[in-house]
């Protein structure tokens, strides 16, 4: 017998011991500790009273883990992790789950999810199809061991302490998904760094990094300053102060030169993501 009903008042332990056992055979290996687990729902802005779960004889063996924002006068909600337990797939738990969630996200007025999902996951591809999602763009993940020869040495690399995101944003080429969002580094300030690139005291470019996960969230160079360096000058700063194994997630598929650019670092184009949008009426 199976029953569906919110996550809240689910704890950490039970929700990573299902998250792992749901990701044991994914695509992309992903098991998580308790604390990165933590990190991520902090990050994400998870409500477990919008979140979902599949429980049999009050054990959890699905899930789904939605965050929540209000932005641009939109109240959203982001899919951070959809699972089911091996032994539970098959019985359209995940379609089930939306089922139950979707009136309670529409009686408090929730007017879209978004998530992302992997390209060649096609059963997934097809659960969310069922749910009433629709693709909205093409996301590229890449990760490995990086090198660089040479870098600019007229560039002043500092910590940003208070950053300027009304400035920074300014130096983007697209936007970033839920969990690069400048909302998601603030939520993580005690552990991302915001890096600084100065060119005679200006600043032209900055990175932002999570050294638990050593993954890059932002990265991005002002328009006006490019081809100058500044971005291998910035990822030497994390590969010579924290890893070399880096890895970026959801970088928009239309910006041949960014991805050219991670190409140069030795960084590999792991898996693409499709990022895809429930818009609720009424």
């Amino acid at each position: 017998m199976i029953t569906i009903k919110t996550l809240e008042g689910i704890d950490i332990p039970t929700l990573t011991n299902t998250f792992n056992q749901a990701f044991s055979d994914y695509l992309v290996s992903l098991q998580l500790t308790e604390e990165q687990l933590k990190s991520k729902l902090i990050a994400d802005d998870t409500f477990l009273q919008y979140s979902v779960g599949a429980f049999s004889h009050n054990q959890l063996v699905g899930f789904i883990l939605h965050g929540f924002r209000q932005e641009d006068g939109k109240r959203r909600i982001y899919n951070g992790g959809t699972g089911v337990i091996p032994e539970y797939r098959g019985d359209r738990l995940t379609v089930s789950m939306y089922k139950h969630i979707l009136p309670v996200l529409k009686a408090h007025h929730i007017h879209e999810i978004v998530l992302e999902v992997l390209e060649n996951n096609t059963k997934a591809l097809q659960s969310y199809e069922t749910a009433g999602f629709k693709a909205n763009r093409m996301v590229k993940c890449y990760s490995g061991k990086v090198s660089i020869n040479t870098i600019n040495q007229d560039i002043q690399i500092k910590a940003i302490e208070n950053p300027d995101w009304q400035k920074l944003t300014r130096f983007w080429d697209f936007l970033p998904t839920w969990q690069n969002t400048v909302q998601s580094v603030q939520n993580l300030r005690d552990t991302v760094v915001v890096i600084g690139a100065y060119l005679s005291d200006e600043l032209v470019g900055y990175v932002s990094f999570n050294p638990m996960s050593k993954r890059i969230q932002q990265l991005a160079v002002n328009p006006s300053s490019r081809n100058k360096g500044i971005g291998a000058t910035l990822i030497h700063y994390l590969i010579t102060n924290y890893s070399h194994e880096l890895s970026i997630m959801n970088v928009e598929d239309n910006h041949p030169q960014t991805h050219n650019f991670l190409a140069r670092l030795g960084l590999q184009n792991t898996v693409n993501q499709i990022e895809m949008v429930l818009r609720i009426e009424g």
